[in-house]
């Protein structure tokens, strides 16, 4: 496709937005810009949506009164969230031939009737999530029609959580992701996650990344700028590549999340790597089966759990085999730290 076709192509899938957009806050956006007015201008589309859509404002209020069980993995507190209304999404077949035979949830002719949208950066609109899992939670949909992948994804992360105070998360489309064929972002509310509790600050590391061997693994990423923050991550995923076996190209098995830090830091990027997108007990039959499909909010420390059953009986034990299963093995992260941090420190 030559440049002009693409831009054509690009135009005419910003076109179909425009039924979507929400004029309230694009004026906002339009006198304000995105440094000043992202942040009213989403809180003004929270507020029409949760008011003037009833299946929303259902969803809102049923995540408010969501049970919530407190436990401990690995000496790090972890909390389950009963939440039956997420039983799709988790349960979600991410085959080619099941994707096939459905509509792109995200594409703006099959949202919601009510659904509004506003425009972030060039490649995205946000929308509110109409199955949140916390309050707040909203949606970064790719402009166009194209596979999940975190290529070039994490400036916007960033300056989005910047913007906004709102956590961003990224599921690969093995790690996570229920809708792996149209590029999204969730963002949410971080007060109700635990990672947000256990970021260990910038000071504890010697150079510019941080790494936690307790379940689930994570490396943290401390960038002085945007384009630093970026570049520890390419290497990051790099690494993660080459550590599996797989190409430095190819589209990595991890989840990412990015929280804000103080006034004037870059926020900080979390990496949770994997090797498996589902534990084994999501595949067994009977009372033996847990349904349970950790994404990036998962790997937090934030667990949803769509049945009653899992909620009650799943305890700090089982989670660990969880993640221990779809987390790398021991010797594999090590080795992944060490390599990583040797290319970095070159």
């Amino acid at each position: 496709m030559n440049e002009s076709n693409r831009e054509d192509k690009l135009r005419e899938e910003t076109k179909n937005w425009t039924e979507k957009l929400f004029h309230p806050g694009l004026e906002i956006l339009q006198r304000e810009g995105e440094e000043k007015g992202l942040k009213k201008a989403i809180c003004r589309l929270y507020e029409q949506q949760t008011s003037q859509w009833p299946q929303l404002k259902l969803a809102v209020e049923n995540a408010a009164k969501t049970e919530i069980r407190n436990i401990r993995v690995a000496g790090r507190r972890v909390k389950f969230q009963y939440n039956p209304a997420r039983l799709a999404n988790v349960t979600a077949s991410t085959t080619r031939e099941e994707i096939a035979k459905r509509p792109c949830p995200l594409c703006p002719h099959n949202l919601h009737q009510p659904q509004k949208a506003l425009p972030f950066s060039e490649h995205w609109f946000v929308v509110c999530n109409p199955l949140p899992i916390l309050r707040e939670h909203m949606v970064l949909i790719h402009r166009q029609h194209r596979p999940q992948t975190a290529r070039g994804i994490l400036k916007d992360m960033l300056c989005f959580t910047e913007l906004t105070g709102l956590a961003t998360f990224y599921n690969g489309p093995q790690s996570g992701a229920s809708i792996p064929d149209h590029l999204h972002i969730q963002a949410t509310h971080p007060g109700q996650v635990p990672l947000v509790r256990q970021l260990p600050p910038a000071s504890e590391s010697c150079s510019e990344i941080l790494f936690q061997q307790e379940l689930p693994q994570r490396i943290f990423l401390y960038g002085k700028t945007y384009s630093h923050a970026e570049k520890l991550f390419k290497e990051t995923i790099a690494a993660v590549n080459r550590q599996g076996g797989k190409e430095e190209s190819d589209e990595p098995e991890f989840n990412l999340a990015v929280f804000k830090r103080g006034v004037g830091e870059v926020p900080v990027v979390v990496v949770h790597p994997r090797h498996r997108h589902r534990p084994s007990c999501f595949y067994l039959k009977g009372e033996r089966r847990c349904i349970v499909s950790p994404g990036a909010a998962d790997m937090s420390g934030l667990v949803i759990l769509p049945r009653r059953e899992d909620f009650v009986r799943l305890d700090g034990r089982k989670m660990r085999s969880i993640y221990e299963e779809i987390c790398l093995p021991e010797n594999r992260f090590t080795t992944l730290s060490e390599k990583l941090e040797e290319r970095l420190n070159r």
